[in-house]
């Protein structure tokens, strides 16, 4: 409790909502990082970044309920990165024939709880979306719609009407820019950083999910865990309707490309 306390910056007048949530949430939290990590230190370190991320965040603003979402969600998805860190270097270690091949003990444990973060994920994408008066439906799919021709054969539409959600990071800033893109366009990283007043770069699996919540091939347009800088491909007005990812690879909602432009107040240019 010592450590989060020195740290927070929180205004006055969240401090004491802050250490009320750290008292009311952080043996839910501690448990669903051990329970995927199997490490009670690495589980601490977890909680402790998933507290400080909540400092002065807007989400402090929001009910109990949406706040306790986007805490175990961004906790999980803090756990899993950690968990992939791990994995890749089992395997820079196995390929330089320093270690045996061995199990993740975590593995067993994993599958369940990432069951409960692509839960939290879709919760975030429907809070997000009720909050600014839309309730589309959120059909969700056996098979994944993971790129988009999977999300266009799934739905049955054209793969232009894809609304694709690319993450790139802004190299100066740091933060994530958002590119909402048609399905069948590719992005100009240079007109998007012409755009963007930033160089841009690629962003990796653990970028994307510490930035906005999402793992590669579910970010949906809104719902983020930080706030990204948006671009809309202008090429998606040219549809009566789109379709983008509701929060996991294998579930979409539909939507009007002027919903989309007012839902995430983006910036609509031409990305190709």
């Amino acid at each position: 409790m010592r450590a989060v306390d020195d740290e927070v910056g929180t205004r006055p007048g969240s401090q004491e909502r802050f250490t009320g949530l750290f008292r009311e949430r952080y043996r839910e939290l501690y448990g669903l990082g051990y329970r995927l990590l199997g490490d009670h230190g690495e589980a601490e370190d977890v909680v402790q970044e998933t507290f400080l991320r909540l400092d002065g965040h807007p989400v402090l603003e929001r009910p109990d309920d949406e706040v306790a979402a986007w805490l175990r969600r961004v906790c999980l998805n803090t756990a899993y990165n950690r968990l992939r860190g791990r994995r890749r270097t089992t395997a820079r270690l196995e390929r330089a024939g320093r270690a045996d091949r061995a199990d993740d003990e975590a593995d067993a444990g994993a599958s369940p709880l990432l069951d409960v973060l692509r839960t939290e994920q879709q919760r975030a994408v429907r809070q997000a979306l009720a909050a600014l008066g839309h309730t589309p439906e959120i059909r969700e799919f056996s098979e994944t719609t993971r790129t988009s021709a999977d999300a266009a054969a799934a739905i049955g539409c054209t793969v232009a009407q894809i609304a694709k959600s690319l993450v790139f990071r802004a190299v100066g800033s740091g933060r994530a820019v958002l590119v909402i893109a048609s399905g069948v366009n590719r992005v100009d990283e240079k007109r998007l950083a012409d755009a963007v007043g930033d160089r841009i770069a690629k962003a990796d699996a653990t970028f994307v999910r510490d930035k906005t919540g999402f793992a590669i091939g579910g970010v949906a347009p809104l719902g983020h865990t930080e706030k990204p800088v948006t671009i809309i491909d202008e090429d998606l007005l040219q549809h009566g309707e789109i379709w983008a990812a509701a929060g996991t690879p294998n579930a979409v909602f539909r939507l009007t490309p002027q919903a989309l432009v007012e839902m995430t107040g983006g910036r609509v240019i031409a990305i190709r």
